[in-house]
């Protein structure tokens, strides 16, 4: 009995320590935050509404130039694959094809023949 108190007792002092770490963290959190703010409100300062603008502009411009090149590279992907399908179906030349052709012909004239038909 001695045992599982002794037990309980460690696991509610780890629990305990991880409480005094989480506000820790907790309060670690808030600082970041707060120095976050004030040096995205330092930072708004500094520039002015054309340094703004431009600043806007590029971001902009970068986003739509990776969009662009993702519909592209999505695009790209698809085209190879319908072209690969496409030479998976019809890559056989066209020699080859009136070879066989003319093999099957001369097998169906054979059977022709047979059946009396010529």
């Amino acid at each position: 009995m001695s045992d599982r108190i002794a037990e309980q007792d460690k696991r509610i002092a780890r629990h305990a320590e991880r409480e005094v770490e989480l506000k820790a963290c907790k309060k670690i959190i808030k600082e970041i935050k707060e120095r976050k703010e004030r040096l995205v409100e330092e930072a708004r300062n500094k520039i002015d509404s054309a340094e703004a603008r431009q600043l806007i502009l590029a971001r902009c411009e970068r986003t739509l130039y990776a969009t662009v090149e993702e519909y592209l590279a999505q695009y790209s992907r698809s085209l190879r694959s319908s072209l690969e399908n496409l030479w998976e179906k019809y890559h056989q030349p066209l020699h080859s094809i009136l070879k066989e052709r003319d093999a099957v012909s001369i097998e169906l004239s054979g059977y022709l023949m047979e059946l009396g038909y010529e």
